[in-house]
This record gives structure tokens, C-alpha cells and sequence, in this order.
């Protein structure tokens, strides 16, 4: 099998659409998501990462359906945005940065 970069783009795509497709579960639109998968993630950190990590999770337990929606959608986007091919560079792009912040 040969690696392109439309082959990249086309598996970032799936897998995006994937994650976003999954962020639909009901039970990632509570407060338990926060709580019981995100809010354990912080134990062992280096404190300033802890810091940085349970800004970012905040919305998460303040506006679970609001945040968790926007996250869903963003990630529904950037898989479609992907698979179609179109502005692949504005997609890629996006998508480093969603990355960076998500994961």
C-alpha cells in the first residue's frame, strides 16, 4: 500500500468523523463524563499541567451539553472537512490545532 497525502488526509478524516460521531454518546453530554473520565486525568500531573488541564476541563463541568455539542460538532467538521477534500490545508491546520487542545 502506498502512503499519499490524500491517503492521510482521507484516514485523518475517518478518524475525526469516528471521534466526533462518538462524542454523540449520551452519557458524554452529563456532568459524569467530566467527573469520572476527564477530572482523574489531572491526578500525578506536574501541577502547572494539572493547572492548564483542569482550566480546559471547566466547561466540561459547568456546560456539559454546550460544551460537549460544540465539541461534537467541531469534530463531525473537521472529519467532513477532511474526506471531501476540500481546502485540505485549512482542514489540516484546524485540525493540529483542535488536536493539540483536545488531546
Amino acid at each position: 500500500m502506498t502512503l499519499t497525502r490524500r491517503g492521510i488526509q482521507l484516514s485523518l478524516g475517518g478518524l475525526w468523523l469516528l471521534d466526533g460521531l462518538l462524542q454523540w454518546q449520551p452519557f458524554m453530554f452529563t456532568r459524569g463524563f467530566a467527573n469520572s473520565v476527564l477530572h482523574p486525568t489531572l491526578s500525578g500531573q506536574p501541577a502547572v499541567l494539572a493547572e492548564v488541564l483542569r482550566v480546559a476541563q471547566t466547561p466540561f463541568s459547568v456546560a456539559p451539553v454546550e460544551t460537549n455539542l460544540l465539541a461534537a460538532v467541531i469534530q463531525v467538521l473537521l472529519g467532513v472537512g477532511l474526506l471531501r477534500g476540500r481546502h485540505p490545508r485549512a482542514y489540516l491546520l484546524a485540525s493540529m490545532l483542535w488536536g493539540v487542545g483536545v488531546w
